[in-house]
């Protein structure tokens, strides 16, 4: 790669990179897929490399070589998020950052698919969100989904948090019954109003690798 080259990492990338529109603004990154179905990596048409890895449970040979790492909608669906956040840590060079956005574990919807049978919940969105096999439809765990939680993790991995953003919305998974909508999105407006970080619908962390903490990850 260039010097000038700024490595991405796209960690649980599957089949589709959601910021390949930046890849004609920005020619000098190179993307780095990550994901655990390599056959899902295989039809992601905008990486430059690929690697077939569980992040939550797998070492991953590549120590401190990004300067960005996304995690978009992977954390929910992985077993265990203290070793899924080191892994993420030793992806990212000191001084780089980490985007992170997931489903918080307390969201009406996240709370209705944790009540469902996996295969109930699957074939719900199936019929409810068509179109987006391969995209919705993974096992969710939400483990240490939360503000406080997830915020833990990311310190003791050696981040500090730059930025972090919640969103209330979410009313778009009951729009297939109109009065169940009118009633969710009633619930999106409480909760933005309270401002509450437990009650939100989804996490935003922007993450800075600090300076010298690589050494602890060894």
């Amino acid at each position: 790669m260039k010097p000038s080259t700024r490595s991405v990492a796209d960690v649980a990338a599957g089949r589709t990179f959601f910021f390949a529109d930046c890849r004609t603004l920005r020619p000098e990154l190179h993307v780095t897929g990550i994901d655990i179905d390599e056959d899902e990596l295989a039809l992601n048409p905008d990486l430059d490399a690929r690697v077939q890895a569980d992040v939550s449970s797998d070492t991953l040979a590549m120590s401190h070589t990004f300067d960005l790492v996304l995690l978009r909608a992977g954390a929910e669906h992985f077993r265990d998020n203290v070793q899924a956040t080191k892994n993420l840590a030793s992806l990212v060079r000191p001084g780089g950052v980490a985007l992170i956005t997931f489903a918080n574990r307390y969201a009406p919807f996240a709370l209705v698919n944790r009540m469902l049978p996996t295969r109930v919940s699957s074939f719900l969105l199936r019929r409810l969100r068509p179109g987006n096999e391969g995209i919705l439809g993974f096992p969710a765990y939400y483990d240490r989904c939360s503000y406080r939680s997830y915020r833990s993790l990311l310190e003791d991995a050696g981040f500090e948090i730059d930025e972090y953003y919640p969103s209330y919305f979410s009313s778009g998974y009951f729009g297939f019954l109109p009065p169940l909508f009118a009633v969710s999105l009633l619930g999106d407006v409480v909760r933005f109003a309270t401002g509450s970080k437990t009650l939100c619908s989804y996490h935003l962390f922007v993450a800075r690798r600090v300076q010298g903490s690589g050494e602890a990850d060894e």
